[in-house]
């Protein structure tokens, strides 16, 4: 940073340094150098959703949070069998007594919508896999639809080569699409 931007950034995180804005200056011109602008761009995305209280639709920023933070798989027959079923898959509680009660007092959202009843249905998996897992104020888990992550692999293997790999996965029926979830409304 030049002179005057370090002014400018001290100024600024002296007049409200809640905002940590040094830090997050600093953070990004750091990982801007390390792994590039486009990465540290991204970055930025992914943190302030996931601090954010606003609900996460990006499929990509989704990507990322997989990666980042606490997850899990789910499947198909999960996502049919009820909130209560979800909530046990995620890990977040250990007991469907602790599920049901962390429901049944307003505790839980998935995908951003409250869970009103242990046998509530989930809802439309965002982008087709990913479910985001809200226990309480701070407890955040995304979840994704099982069998996802091989299907993206053969469609990045096919867009390199140009070739269609042959399918020997059990679990994604086409090639050319993600597997689907039979979420009825």
């Amino acid at each position: 940073f030049d002179r005057a931007r370090v002014e400018e950034l001290e100024a600024q995180q002296t007049a409200h340094p809640e905002t940590r804005v040094a830090q997050k200056a600093v953070a990004f011109d750091l990982t801007a150098r390390v792994h590039g602008e486009d990465e540290a761009k991204k970055a930025v995305r992914v943190s302030e959703a996931a601090f954010s209280k606003e609900p996460i639709r990006d499929p990509e920023v989704l990507d990322a949070l997989f990666e980042a933070i606490e997850h899990f798989e789910f499947t198909a027959e999960d996502l049919a069998g009820a909130a209560l079923r979800i909530a046990i898959v995620s890990g977040q509680y250990a007991s469907n007594g602790d599920a049901r009660r962390a429901i049944v007092q307003g505790g839980l959202s998935t995908t951003d919508e409250p869970v009103g009843a242990p046998d509530g249905a989930v809802p439309e998996p965002i982008g087709g896999r990913y479910l985001v897992l809200r226990a309480g104020k701070k407890s955040m888990r995304i979840g994704r639809l099982k069998g996802y992550a091989l299907w993206r692999a053969r469609r990045r293997a096919t867009a390199a080569d140009g070739r269609r790999p042959r399918t020997r996965c059990t679990t994604c029926v086409r090639e050319s699409q993600p597997p689907t979830s039979p979420v009825k409304a």
